[in-house]
């Protein structure tokens, strides 16, 4: 019996070994995400009537039983890509074909985090946008479409551009991802960069915007949640994961449905370093923002402390929290950060000079082009509660030539975005693969592909919330969570036998180990005692029957992180 109840733990877990050995198998073959690569032309495609028939399954053992302990990794490719491009005329700006309507037609969206709302410059819009508009949608033309006879509630952007139309429903695809009767808005008025209503060539690089973010939840009783809320809600994907790459030479990238791929990853058998999201009015506001702790500008070994936060801005304005804010933004080409930052940053590069930005307060630094690499200026790194660092450097930090002349991809304003926050944009996220996890409402980050790792991902352990960021490494929960299995199987069977052999003294029975089960210990004696002399002993089984360990889940349900928001959108 001892014996047996020694290997009862000892099984356990190396049942729960050998299952999570065939998780991991099934991760290198189950196609879990959906790749929106470079390149792939519209005629290749799957229709949309097809992709909502065969959206997969997540609520398969091997999806339920993970999502104990982290979003599930994605490691394999699938066949639904679409393309992402550059815009032509701006940088580190990119688009995805987007199938709308029956038949279906591919229009060229802004994937984009920093915002909710899904919108499509309209067939009756008279604005200068409009006019020059590659594709332009009208629900008429689609016998899946339906006009809501309802107006938009429209929005505004930090640009200065806006849009307002009214609201329609029609089938709408990205990759895998698709949905039956998407409520969005035709645009029927346009207002450009700057809120000025003359064409501005960008206005044509993209027929409209797909919001990733989630919808305001102050405006929750007069919109609909986003697309990617709404693929979420119809279990279209095995992991509720957004994740977006740009590659080293900028022209393009890969935006993932449903999980990351390691092969993006500089180091493939790495995994994200994830930060948790602010729950404050960040939440209410739809916005994907991160607690941002410090921001420091190092070069040639010295480090300067440039911006610490001890608070941000609320949707009032007022003050809240005890972080600074740091909203990961995937539709917002540059990003938007202290004048403080921009003065370190601009002062420490030989020959920049400060240059204005439209009509306001805000600057930039031009430079020569000589300057757009690894060495060519000071490193800025982020810092995030819980001691999670990025880096990046003046390969990302400054643009592509124009006119043989370059510039920061950074502007400055007085506190930032708003006070307290900065609006992270592709000039941050172009060096690492981003991770958007809504169902566990954080971001993480992985140093993309072809990146030098000179700069890269860094922990603080004496930053504050420690407890709250967390440095995962997916492929090591196998190993880690085995060892601990194997570790407990050992302890308790340890423990065991301390407790029997304890007992067994107690009860006046010899300690050594080495009897028969069942067998009295003087008849394990080699010399018997002579018949007279010999005191009978009943027979009594050395283990009393006990009940055997009652069995527990060995993973016991733990609260999933809460969910949040997103983007650098002013609303309507």
């Amino acid at each position: 019996m001892l014996k047996l109840r020694a290997l009862v733990p000892l099984s356990l877990a190396a049942l729960l070994q050998t299952a999570l050995a065939q998780h991991a198998q099934e991760l290198a073959q189950e196609p879990d995400y959906f790749e929106i690569p470079m390149g792939t032309t519209p005629n290749s495609m799957t229709p949309i009537n097809t992709l909502l028939k065969d959206n997969l399954d997540a609520n398969s053992f091997s999806a339920r039983f993970m999502n104990y302990f982290v979003s599930k990794a994605a490691t394999a490719s699938n066949d639904s890509d679409i393309t992402l491009q550059e815009y032509q005329h701006v940088m580190t700006e990119y688009r995805a074909m987007v199938q709308v309507g029956t038949p279906a037609k591919v229009y060229n969206l802004l994937l984009d985090t920093g915002s909710f709302d899904m919108w499509i410059y309209g067939s009756t819009c008279e604005s200068e946008a409009c006019k020059n508009a590659n594709n332009k949608y009208d629900v008429t033309k689609s016998s899946s479409g339906a006009n809501l006879n309802k107006t938009a509630l429209g929005g505004k952007y930090a640009d200065g551009s806006g849009y307002g139309g009214f609201r329609v429903t029609d089938d709408v695809a990205i990759g895998a991802a698709a949905l039956k009767a998407f409520e969005f808005t035709q645009v029927t008025s346009y207002v450009s960069q700057g809120g000025s209503n003359r064409f501005n060539p960008s206005d044509a690089d993209s027929d409209g915007i797909v919001g990733m973010g989630l919808h305001p939840q102050v405006l929750a009783s007069s919109v609909t949640n986003s697309f990617i809320e709404q693929v979420i809600s119809s279990k279209a994907l095995k992991s509720n994961i957004f994740s977006y790459f740009i590659d080293v030479m900028e022209a393009g990238g890969t935006a993932t449905l449903g999980g990351w791929n390691p092969n993006l990853f500089q180091n493939t058998t790495a995994a994200p370093s994830f930060v948790s999201l602010l729950s404050d009015d960040s939440i209410k506001d739809g916005k994907l923002a991160l607690p941002l702790l410090r921001v420091i500008v190092s070069k040639n070994g010295d480090s300067k402390v440039v911006d610490k936060f001890t608070s941000h801005a609320s949707s009032s304005g007022a003050p809240e929290g005890n972080t600074g804010s740091a909203i990961i933004d995937t539709g917002t080409s540059q990003a938007i950060v202290s004048n403080a930052l921009i003065d370190a940053i601009g002062s420490a590069i030989p020959g920049a000079r400060r240059a204005r930005v439209g009509r306001g307060g805000a600057f930039t630094y031009i430079m020569d082009c000589n300057s757009k690499a690894e060495n060519g200026g000071p490193t800025v790194t982020l810092e995030f509660a819980g001691g999670v660092q990025i880096t990046v450097t003046a390969l990302e930090y400054v643009s592509a030539p124009v006119n043989g002349q370059c510039q920061l991809m950074l502007q400055g304003a007085d506190g930032g975005f708003r006070q307290g926050t900065y609006l992270i944009g592709n000039t941050f996220l172009k060096r690492y693969v981003t991770v958007f996890d809504y169902d566990q409402r954080r971001i993480g980050f992985a140093l993309g592909k072809g990146r030098s790792t000179d700069a890269s991902i860094s922990f603080n352990p004496n930053a504050p919330g420690v407890l709250g960021g967390v440095m995962r490494n997916f492929r090591n929960y196998q190993l880690v969570w085995s060892s601990l299995l194997l570790i407990f199987g050992l302890l308790l069977c340890g423990g065991t036998l301390l407790f029997r052999r304890m007992q067994l003294r107690r009860n006046g029975a010899p300690s050594q180990m080495g009897y028969k089960q069942n067998v009295p210990y003087y008849a394990q004696n080699a010399q018997p005692l002579a018949p007279f002399q010999q005191p009978v002993y009943p027979v009594q089984p050395m283990y009393p029957n006990q009940p055997v360990y009652p069995t527990q889940p060995m993973y016991p349900t733990q609260p999933v992180y809460p969910v949040q928001p997103a983007r650098a959108y002013y609303g309507p």
